[in-house]
């Protein structure tokens, strides 16, 4: 006799955005569960980032809505073939990858932006007061993960990520 609960849960993780079965490896093309196999991926060496952000070796694959709301998959090479993307910010050799969690139609949307550095990329973790804490408080700035604001200099442009926009990865499934 079939168990209910097991095809319901076999639904929902054929349904998931990347789908790692012994064989093959698929992502969610449509809206309604359409499936397509990525082909030649060990299924081994595949590693969701997030919901929508994936690394299979040298690679990072990302799913994007278009403007019609369809799923779209891009794929990007690292500049480091050895860089394995295991934090929320990660550097490469010329290249920044930066893993987001943005505002989207009421719900946040995974995401992930690539930026060129002309320079070595330092993460600094450490709290950034806002204006009112650096005029009034007399706390010093102290070490908090949560409260994280990362600033990048690319060229002649300074970046600031806040917080909100940067979640820990958590392994999908």
């Amino acid at each position: 006799m079939l168990n209910q609960g097991n095809l319901d849960k076999d639904r929902a993780n054929s349904c998931a955005t990347f789908n790692l079965q012994e064989h093959f490896v698929s992502w969610r093309k449509g809206p309604e569960c359409q499936q397509e196999v990525l082909p030649g991926l060990d299924p081994e060496q595949f590693h969701p980032l997030s919901n929508t952000v994936a690394q299979y070796q040298d690679k990072l694959y990302t799913i994007k809505k278009t403007e019609f709301g369809e799923n779209r998959l891009d794929i990007v090479t690292l500049d480091n073939p050895g860089l394995v993307i295991d934090k929320r910010f990660n550097a490469g050799r010329t290249h920044g990858y930066l893993l987001t969690k943005l505002p989207a139609d009421g719900e946040e949307e995974d995401g992930l932006q690539v930026f060129e550095s002309s320079g070595p990329l330092i993460l600094m973790d450490y709290r950034v007061p806002d204006e009112h804490e650096a005029h009034l408080s007399d706390s010093p700035i102290t070490r908090n993960g949560m409260h994280t604001t990362i600033v990048m200099f690319t060229h002649s442009m300074a970046h600031s990520f806040g917080a909100t926009q940067l979640p820990i990865p958590k392994p999908c499934g």
